[in-house]
């Protein structure tokens, strides 16, 4: 009978432990599952929002520097390459109120897939200023790629948004 005894105690002692090494684990495995889960749903969002505004023809439809509400670069369907140069002017001078206007708390970097140039002089892209699309310095990146019209084809529209 002690031996029974004995054998139940161990039982229950081991049942215990395995449960408390169970929950530990699964506490853990999950918060630090959801933490990059939630990030990355928030940037994908931010994404998506940025490229359909900027994929707009913005507010007021003939926006400048000085009024500008939402920046949007086309007008009927293709980018309207005066509003890229607008966009492009405003994220240089002043690339935080282009966050502001854009609603977004991380940062991004805008490109074309074809060649851009702005004033007759080619650039890499727009947005935070001494990043192009080779040196991003990112914690948790997004990449999203709508399809628009510029200078009369059809090319591929890259926007990234990053944590750093």
């Amino acid at each position: 009978m002690a031996r029974a005894q004995i054998w139940g105690m161990d039982l229950i002692a081991a049942v215990m432990i395995f449960s408390v090494a169970l929950s530990f684990f699964y506490f853990y495995a999950i918060n630090d599952r959801d933490l990059p889960l939630e990030k990355l749903e928030t940037l994908t969002q931010e994404g998506i929002l940025l490229t359909d505004m900027l994929l707009s023809e913005g507010y007021p439809t003939n926006w400048d520097e000085s009024n500008v509400i939402e920046i949007g670069i086309l007008s009927n369907g293709i980018v309207n390459e005066t509003k890229l140069e607008r966009f492009y002017n405003l994220a240089t001078n002043d690339y935080y109120h282009t966050k502001n206007i854009f609603n977004v708390g991380y940062d991004y970097y805008v490109f074309f897939n074809e060649n851009m140039s702005i004033g007759g002089s080619s650039i890499d892209g727009i947005g935070k200023p001494g990043v192009t699309r080779k040196n991003i310095n990112a914690k948790n990146l997004i990449r999203i790629n709508r399809v628009t019209v510029y200078r009369g084809k059809l090319t591929s529209l890259t926007a990234y948004i990053w944590e750093e």
